[in-house]
């Protein structure tokens, strides 16, 4: 038995690119609110590891933008 997951493509790239700006935004509100150090940095370590743009599409310039 194997236990490498399958490589499952998003069939919906709204859906995915809304799920990534939740978790983005709760990143960052968990950065600037949250009184444990450990919860910011895990919150830190989350967004550190994320890709930029996981729907996939040509870069249109920065972050927000597009």
């Amino acid at each position: 038995m194997s236990h490498v997951m399958p490589n499952v493509r998003v069939a919906d790239p709204e859906q995915l690119r809304k799920d990534y700006d939740l978790i983005v935004s709760t990143c960052y509100e968990v950065i600037q609110r949250c009184d444990e150090p450990q919860v910011r940095m895990e919150a830190a370590r989350i967004l550190h590891g994320l890709n930029p743009r996981p729907w996939g599409g040509a870069d249109t310039g920065p972050w927000g933008t597009e």
